[in-house]
């Protein structure tokens, strides 16, 4: 709907200017170029920075550092920039749409929330430049990332672990009051648990290990928070280089172990099922939010430190898992849309409306392709213009004469001769 609304005054302006054969075709080409799924991620991008501002503060102006527009970005830079504002909460609106299976809401509603996931999990690369060139890169891509989310070291575009922590502890910034505000993961955690408690009907109060089993569909997974409040006194015993794992790596891996067993002791009935699962997954999410606070105020000081620690061990466990099924199911869709005939043509035409061409080559003695002004290509004529902008260096711009003398170095014939610049 705000999207639809925000295309009327645009719609009203051709139409009172040129006509109504204008709108509309003003109209369709938005929706052929995928406009509304660039204008629902950036409605997203605005409102995730506008609450993070309003809660840790930390306003100010960043330099974006951004280069031409036709530079295609690599998967684990478009991951750390968008994971914490779009692609986790695109994921956690498609897991919940999973758990209305077999309840069925109307068209609308589904049209709706898959039109946000997509927005919010595949805009960053669906307007990425040449992502789908080549199924090479997008092999290249994964391996870079999965070597950044297994280092422990560095900063935050070497290591998962320093940009994880880098987003924790931004929340030091805000009031550690908030940690008692409840937040609407925590009233879904309340709903949840109503909604389990209609369906599980606990028996009358004995001193029973039956009974107390009873109560296990309400709690949260608490094993790995356990064996993390034991593993932190210790310093988690061996130092990082004598493992054969990074230890967030270790650590993740063993709360989805941990989390198997507790939820496979549990008894409910097949009808219950989906709730059970729904509660716990809320109040996991609502118990991560609470550690995060902990984490980055850390109250009690240094007698406190081992609780610090865990709660930092216990977030990383499943931050990371959740990272490393997010990732890849993102990377192998993008290797799956590369093996596509014709794709990344209709990618670069969809961009930047323009149809690659084919280069004449030369009979010069190395055979490369001899381009000129008239037949060159959208990507000859990006090099040219990125190596004027990296000559004149990160903070001067490149002048259109500089530009110009590069063009006509490289794309004029070979009996011209091209003077020197000034």
């Amino acid at each position: 709907l705000f999207v639809m609304a925000s295309m009327i005054p645009l719609l009203l302006e051709v139409f009172i200017e040129n006509g109504l054969r204008a709108a509309i075709r003003s109209v369709m080409n938005s929706l052929l170029s995928l406009s509304p799924v660039f204008a629902a991620f950036q409605s997203k991008l605005m409102g995730h920075y506008f609450e993070a501002t309003l809660y840790y503060g930390g306003a100010q102006y960043i330099p974006t550092g951004r280069g031409l527009a036709t530079a295609r970005e690599a998967f684990v830079k478009l991951f750390r920039t968008f994971a914490y504002s779009h692609l986790d909460e695109g994921f956690e609106v498609a897991l919940c749409l999973l758990f209305t299976y077999g309840v069925y809401y109307g068209w609308v509603f589904y049209v709706c929330t898959i039109f946000t996931v997509v927005s919010w999990t595949f805009a960053p690369f669906l307007f990425n430049p040449r992502q789908f060139s080549s199924s090479k890169l997008v092999v290249q891509d994964f391996v870079e990332w999965i070597r950044w989310l297994s280092t422990h070291s560095g900063d935050e575009s070497e290591s998962w672990v320093s940009w994880a922590d880098f987003q924790q502890l931004r929340r030091r910034n805000s009031s550690f009051w908030w940690i008692f505000m409840p937040s609407w993961r925590f009233w879904g955690t309340v709903c949840t648990a109503v909604l389990v408690l209609q369906m599980e009907i606990p028996a009358d109060f004995e001193p029973t290990i039956a009974w107390g089993r009873q109560l296990l569909p309400l709690l949260p997974p608490l094993g790995m928070l356990a064996v993390c409040l034991v593993i932190s006194p210790l310093g988690f015993c061996f130092p990082e280089s004598f493992s054969p794992l990074p230890s967030h790596v270790i650590l993740g891996l063993l709360g989805i172990a941990i989390t198997c067993v507790e939820m496979s002791a549990i008894q409910y009935r097949t009808s219950s099922a989906v709730a059970i699962h729904l509660h716990k997954y809320m109040a996991l999410t609502w118990l991560m939010e609470v550690c995060d606070d902990i984490a980055a105020h850390r109250p009690g000081g240094c007698c406190f430190r081992f609780i610090h620690d865990a709660c930092r061990r216990w977030t990383r466990s499943f931050r990371w898992f959740r990272d490393l099924i997010l990732g890849t199911v993102l990377s192998l869709l993008c290797w799956l849309l590369c093996l596509i005939p014709c794709l990344a043509t209709l990618h670069v035409l969809f961009l930047f409306r323009h149809h690659a061409q084919t280069l004449p080559t030369s009979n010069n003695s190395k055979g490369l392709p001899a381009p000129t002004p008239h037949n060159a290509s959208r990507d000859d004529l990006d090099v040219v213009i990125q190596e004027s902008f990296n000559e004149c260096g990160s903070g001067a711009t490149a002048t259109v004469e500089q530009t110009s003398w590069k063009m006509l170095q490289r794309f004029a014939p070979a009996n011209c001769k091209v003077p020197s610049q000034a």
